[in-house]
């Protein structure tokens, strides 16, 4: 097979990580290490970056060759063959286990990808990334925008008896069963006195909408205060401990 990674040994890169809380059970100490990664590349934004690494191809010639080479290996993988090269290979694999007189795969199962880095790869990254500790990663959430769906207006208003509409991140709310009361969507007043919201219409990690309670004093001002187990980055994820995302600004209640 024709090599063609040019490892760039006198190269030293330098990866930014910051501590994250560990949430696992079975965690020893109090947090993990990750890996703050930059910005996702796209085929253009990686032949703009050869020059830094001293390829002098030019960007055209580059995005041009990945893609025939990508679209080729498509249809390729697709037909049955495997693919290696300096950075990983790729092939197909049957999922499942089976008697021997089968003639189709069972319902619902289908042929799944399998993608493992190379050695080559593996090796110079071990050799030639320095891992800078960057403190701990506090990011909790934020909610950055709120909706008041019975006005439609931005105003920094709620309706009572209506949705409010929330964006922003890591606003899913989930809990296990320890935490259920500890855990939702709240509406707290300028003396801290916290009502439940009426419904949670939406919960999505970036999306939330929630039934503003009939009960809060119209004219008064109250902070949307979402409290969740999730993780920011992955929503799916039920943490150990309750964290909190409230708005940056009070609402008028109406």
């Amino acid at each position: 097979m024709k090599q063609f990674l040019k490892p760039l040994t006198d190269t030293i890169h330098k990866v930014s990580v910051k501590f994250v809380t560990a949430f696992l059970p079975g965690a020893k100490k109090k947090y993990y290490a990750k890996a703050m990664l930059k910005t996702t590349l796209d085929i253009e934004g990686v032949a703009g970056k050869a020059n830094v690494y001293n390829i002098n191809v030019p960007a055209a010639t580059i995005i041009d060759g990945f893609n025939t080479a990508m679209d080729l290996i498509f249809y390729l993988i697709s037909d049955g063959y495997r693919f290696e090269c300096d950075l990983f290979s790729i092939g197909l694999r049957i999922p499942g286990e089976y008697g021997g007189s089968e003639t189709h795969l069972p319902e619902g199962v289908y042929p799944e990808i399998r993608i493992t880095p190379s050695d080559t790869l593996r090796n110079y990254i071990k050799e030639h990334v320095t891992v800078i500790f960057d403190g701990i990663d506090e990011e909790d959430g934020s909610i950055d925008e709120t909706k008041d769906e019975a006005s439609a207006t931005d105003d920094p208003t709620i309706t009572r008896g209506y949705v409010v509409a929330l964006k922003g991140k890591g606003l899913k709310i989930d809990h296990d069963a320890e935490h259920t009361e500890q855990t939702g969507a709240f509406f707290a007043n300028a003396a801290g006195e916290e009502t439940r919201a009426k419904a949670i219409a939406v919960n999505q990690n970036r999306k939330v909408k929630l039934i503003v309670p009939d009960t809060l004093t119209p004219e008064a001002l109250y902070s949307i205060v979402l409290r969740t187990q999730t993780s920011v980055k992955n929503p799916n994820t039920v943490v150990k401990v309750v964290r909190e995302v409230r708005t940056p600004c009070t609402l008028k209640a109406k």
